[in-house]
């Protein structure tokens, strides 16, 4: 299989994201070209590198960023183009104008998954994975010592979240991301404006516990007029995991297919978040044992080299290949 893959365009995490995905495909001995200018999307040197390089699929992550005639160009030539949507269902609005003139939609949420299939798009229900090079047990960091900590984005639901917990339990909490404009109380403390995985490893281990929630479905930022909701988990669950850490998770519909019970400790309202952290506080043994088994579990089953590996299957089963 002779795979084309073309970046996103966009930066941030999706460097990191891209880096990892391309690793996994060199695992699969599978001749990958890169196009080495990620943010040029002009129509003619797309082309070109189609005509000189002749792959058999061209996967990118996203896809809504290519020029729409050059899709167009691609399967008039029959060359398939599978696009890794990982906003679902979030840009949904976004992935529907972008079916149509693609060969396969994978799509990191099952709702989403359904509802193409319902659509009669060829799709496939694949979760990011988590790059074990990175995320990966470390020495705690005194200096970044804290009870909890949470790494990501200051949605609304999220900065209340982290509110009423602080202001329920007199505990050390860390949080990273654009924090700033939001008046917390005096336990939280901000970490940075944004941090790099390998950043992120290390607040995550020098915690005691790490929470996960999830972007509602009303965000103002979403593009999702259909308002699906997400019931998949994010690829953060896959990352923590692999730090052999205590992962404190909002729960959600999808989670068996992914996780044990004994793997990650779930919560569902503002008073079971609050529970369930005081009880992890107060007992060692048992983070331990989710730490473990979480990691186990990830280690055994949600590596990119795993993505990529059912990816390959899957397009050889479906015969996608140009």
């Amino acid at each position: 299989m002779n795979v084309l893959f073309l970046s996103s365009g966009y930066r941030g995490s999706y460097t990191y994201i891209e880096q990892s995905i391309v690793r996994a495909f060199q695992t699969e001995s599978i001749k990958l070209i890169q196009n080495q200018c990620i943010n040029e999307f002009s129509f003619h040197k797309l082309v070109r590198l189609c005509q000189t390089e002749k792959p058999s699929i061209i996967f990118t992550v996203l896809g809504y960023k290519l020029p729409q005639a050059f899709l167009a160009w691609a399967k008039s030539q029959q060359i398939p183009v599978l696009c890794w949507l990982t906003e679902d269902p979030y840009l949904l609005d976004q992935s529907l104008k972008l079916a149509p003139n693609v060969t396969a939609l994978i799509t990191v949420e099952k709702n989403a998954w359904s509802y193409y299939n319902d659509l009669g798009y060829q799709s496939l229900h694949l979760p990011l994975g988590a790059d074990y090079s990175i995320f990966k047990p470390k020495h705690p960091d005194p200096v970044k010592r804290s009870d909890l900590c949470l790494v990501g984005y200051p949605y609304e639901d999220r900065v209340e979240l982290i509110t009423y917990l602080a202001n329920q339990l007199p505990i050390e909490i860390t949080v990273a991301g654009n924090w700033y404009p939001y008046s917390l109380p005096k336990n939280v403390s901000i970490a940075a404006l944004w941090v790099t995985p390998e950043e992120a490893v290390t607040y995550y281990t020098s915690s005691s516990i790490v929470l996960n929630s999830y972007r509602k479905r009303t965000q103002t930022e979403n593009k999702n007029e259909l308002g699906l909701e997400g019931i998949s988990p994010n690829n953060r669950v896959f990352e923590v995991a692999g730090c052999k850490v205590c992962l404190l998770s909002e729960k959600r519909e999808d989670w068996s297919t992914w996780f044990h019970q004994e793997d990650i400790p779930l919560f569902q309202s503002k008073q079971e978040l609050v529970e369930t952290t005081e009880a992890l506080l107060n007992n060692e043994k048992l983070r331990n044992e989710y730490s473990l088994n979480s990691y186990e579990t990830a280690l055994s089953s949600h590596s990119y080299a795993h993505r990529i590996n059912q990816l390959v299957k899957w397009v050889k089963e479906k015969n996608l290949t140009n």
